[in-house]
Order: C-alpha cells, then structure tokens, then sequence
C-alpha cells in the first residue's frame, strides 16, 4: 500500500514539474502561480503545496531538473568517448539532432538566465551549473586531448564551448538561420580537434 502512494507522490511531483517546465517556456517564471500551476498539472492545489513549500520552491527544482536534462547526454558522451571530437558529439546531438534540446527546454535555459541577473538565489544556480559544467567538460578534454594541455587551457576551451552552445540556444529561440549557426558551431569543433589532437 505504501508504495502506490509513493508512486503515486512521484507521478503527481513530475507532472507538477513538468507542468511548470510547460507554463514557464510559454510565458516566462511570473507565469507561475498555485492555481495556475494546479490547474495545468491537473492536480489540486493543495497537492502543489504538499510536494512543496512555497511556490518560489517550485522554479527552484524545475532549474535543478532543466541542469540535470543538460548534463546528462554530455556526461554519458565523456565517459564513452576516445577523442577530443567525440566531446562534442553530446553538443552535436543536443543541438541539431533528432533528439536534441527541445525548444522548450531552451526557453526555460534562457529564462532563468534572464531572471538570474535580478534573483540572487537563480544567479547563483547558474554560477555553480556553469562552473559544474566547465569543469566537467575541461576534464574530458584533458582526458581526450592527444596534446600536452594544462588545466587552464582546458578550461578556456571548455568556456568557449560553452558560451558557444548558450549562443546557439539563444538563436533558435530567436529563430535564425540554424544552418549557419551549426557551420560555425562545426568550424569551432574542427579548430579546436586540431588544437588538441595534434
């Protein structure tokens, strides 16, 4: 019996999230109230305030959920992969393949980075993501790379990556023109394979 109503909380926690997911890349983090959020879950209010506290908790976990989608492909494509190429092939796939980011994931990215400039507790998340992410992908290439490359080196690409895939998220959103956008994105890739394997 205990575990139905586990199961039960968890199905009733994610359809909360992800209707706040839904709700924010539509109308942006003031869209979110109790009611509303309640209504498009399809669960009650109060259920909203079991799973938590106060309703500024909830943007809190969906950018927790949001950092966790992102770095996941990633991660699997570090640990798997031989080359300095194959670190990109998780960006690659998030951008333009099949299965990549949705758009709705990119506009959630993009408005906790707009309203972290203004909200201390999101600016900080977003500080620490960037950093875990740096860091992460400064690793694989230190672990890929064919050439003597020292920490710092790595880091400075892994930033520019990085800046690379925020600005890409940010064009699609805007809607311009993918394919130049991806042949710049692949000009970098090729520069810096030969920067670091050779």
């Amino acid at each position: 019996m205990n575990d139905k109503r586990q199961e039960k909380g968890v199905e009733t926690y994610n359809k909360i999230i992800e209707a706040a997911i839904d709700m924010i890349a539509e109308q942006g983090l003031s869209s979110l109230s109790a009611a509303k959020l309640a209504t498009r879950a399809g669960v009650s209010k109060s259920n909203v305030f079991h799973h938590f506290d106060k309703i500024s908790d909830v943007p809190v976990k969906v950018l927790e959920t949001v950092m966790a989608m992102m770095m996941s492909p990633p991660l699997e494509t570090y640990r798997g992969g031989t080359t300095v190429a194959s670190v990109f092939e998780a960006f690659e796939a998030m951008a333009f393949g099949p299965e990549g980011m949705s758009e709705n994931m990119n506009k959630v990215f993009m408005a906790f980075y707009s309203d972290a400039m203004f909200n201390p507790v999101y600016k900080e998340m977003m500080s620490e993501f960037l950093e875990l992410s740096e860091a992460t992908l400064a690793k694989a290439l230190l672990s890929k790379s064919s050439s003597a490359i020292d920490e710092g080196t790595a880091r400075t690409y892994a930033g520019l990556i990085i800046g690379s895939f925020d600005g890409l998220g940010l064009h699609q959103l805007l809607g311009d023109n993918m394919e130049a956008y991806k042949k710049r994105f692949l000009l970098q890739k090729e520069l810096i394979v030969r920067a670091l394997d050779s």
